[in-house]
Order: C-alpha cells, then sequence, then structure tokens
C-alpha cells in the first residue's frame, strides 16, 4: 500500500542527522518542563522490577536531559490536529489544474525580458502537481517533505520554498502539526508533517495574477468535445460549413437534404 508520509522510503544511518540541544528562551517553561521530568523518572524508576529495567530508564532520562525540552524543537503556529479533509471531485480538480496552467504558461509569456521564470518557479509547478496527484488518491494530504521532493523530483528545500511560493499565491493552505509520543517517562511532543489544502487563490495576490493572467487561455489548452472549439484551432474551418461527427444521424439528415433536388 502506497505510504503517503514518505512512500516506504528506508531510513538509512545517512538520513539521520545529530539531534542538536536548542537553548530555550523561555527559562521558567524549561525548568517547569525539567522538574515533570525529573518527577515521573523517580515515579517510573521506583516501581522498575529488574537492576536492567532500572539501569535502561536512567539513560533514557540521560538522554531526554541531553536533548532537552520537546518545545524547542517544535515550529510556531503549530496545533495538535487531523490533517482536514478534501471535498474535491474530479472536475473540481481539472478546473483547479486549468486555472494553474493558465496562470504559469501567462506569467511565463508576460516575464521580462532576461528573466528566467514567470510568477511561479518550475518547482512550484511540479509541487503542485504532485498534490494534485495525491489529491486524486486520498481525501488527506499530509506527506512529509522528502516525500514531496520524490515526487516532485527536487530537493526538500526546494519544496519548502515552492509551498512559500504557492501559499503566497493563495493557491495552498499549509497546516503544521504536532503529535504526542508516549515515552517511558510520559507523553513527548514531536512535530508531524504538514497538512496542505489546495483550493482556487484566495489571497489579493493570488486573485491579481489571476484578474491579470488568468482570462485568456494559453493556445495549447485544448477545449471540450461539447464545447466551441478555440480560436487557434477554428481558423482553419470553412465559415459556410459546421463540422459533424462522422456517421451521426443529425450529419446524414442534412447531407441527404442537400442532395434532394429543390
Amino acid at each position: 500500500m502506497l505510504q503517503q508520509i514518505d512512500f516506504g522510503f528506508a531510513r538509512t544511518s545517512e538520513d539521520v542527522t545529530p539531534a542538536t540541544k536548542p537553548t530555550p528562551r523561555a527559562k521558567g517553561r524549561a525548568a517547569d518542563w525539567q522538574r515533570q521530568l525529573a518527577r515521573a523518572f523517580l515515579y517510573v524508576h521506583g516501581r522498575a522490577q529488574t537492576p536492567e529495567e532500572a539501569a535502561e530508564l536512567e539513560r533514557f532520562y540521560a538522554a531526554a536531559l541531553a536533548e532537552g525540552p520537546d518545545f524547542t524543537r517544535c515550529r510556531s503556529k503549530s496545533e495538535f490536529k487531523d490533517a482536514p479533509k478534501l471535498n474535491l471531485d474530479r472536475n473540481a480538480i481539472s478546473r483547479m489544474m486549468v486555472t494553474f496552467y493558465t496562470l504559469c504558461r501567462n506569467g511565463w509569456v508576460a516575464k521580462d525580458k532576461g528573466k528566467h521564470r514567470g510568477l511561479l518557479s518550475r518547482c512550484a509547478e511540479d509541487v503542485f502537481k504532485a498534490l494534485i496527484y495525491l489529491a486524486g488518491k486520498f481525501d488527506r494530504l499530509f506527506p512529509s517533505l522528502k516525500g514531496l521532493a520524490y515526487l516532485a523530483r527536487c530537493c526538500p528545500a526546494s519544496v519548502s520554498t515552492a509551498l512559500d511560493q504557492l501559499e503566497a499565491f493563495g493557491i495552498v493552505t499549509r497546516h503544521r502539526r504536532l503529535k504526542r509520543v508516549m515515552t517511558p517517562l510520559g507523553f513527548r511532543v514531536e512535530q508531524n508533517t504538514n497538512a496542505y489544502e489546495i483550493h482556487p487563490p484566495k489571497t489579493a495576490l493570488g486573485r491579481l495574477a489571476q484578474a491579470v493572467f488568468g482570462a485568456k487561455k494559453p493556445m495549447d489548452i485544448t477545449d471540450s468535445n461539447f464545447s466551441a472549439a478555440s480560436v487557434s484551432q477554428s481558423s482553419f474551418l470553412q465559415r459556410n460549413y459546421r463540422l459533424e461527427r462522422p456517421g451521426s444521424g443529425k450529419g446524414a439528415a442534412q447531407g441527404a437534404a442537400r442532395s434532394c433536388p429543390r
């Protein structure tokens, strides 16, 4: 089964970065965390059944003190919540893809001379396509940066920069989440993967870009079979004739009517 967080990547020793102990600015909160940790250690250490279990608890307590308070490793504006559910069908996803593609293409055409990118970078386009791909498979989006980097074929740092661009245009909403992990000394707060929502542009910058660059479709976007032909494709059609599907009843009836003598 496809794992949305990291897509089944095996964690190797090269991926493990040494944990650094950040200096807490909230001294009172750090002191309270240390007192709570010491209280939990004394409680579970007194209930240890064997010397080996007591030694294991001592090692875990020393490691927890070396790492420092858990709140220092959490991002700001993070909350304990589940990933929001997406209410998107295939038509909504198609409309968003056409809108996004129109903004990117027209923004690239209108770029200044000497510039190599339009409104959004190529990495932002690939990240948005990766989110659209996941939205078609899952009703909640919470992949890791490494998983998005795998789908977008770029590095995690580029994914973070691309998400900032998409969020500035109001196309993607990013939710920072926290989770509680049970340890022998109680619960520990850790940073969870971000959750994402995709939608039409919501910010003022995104609506302005949609009004300026989203009105006219690019030349390479084809129309539906049930709608009128685009301007780029109707130039070769003769104005006095109508294009009918071969073998249709309407086309056959009109052909018979034209062949009858008046």
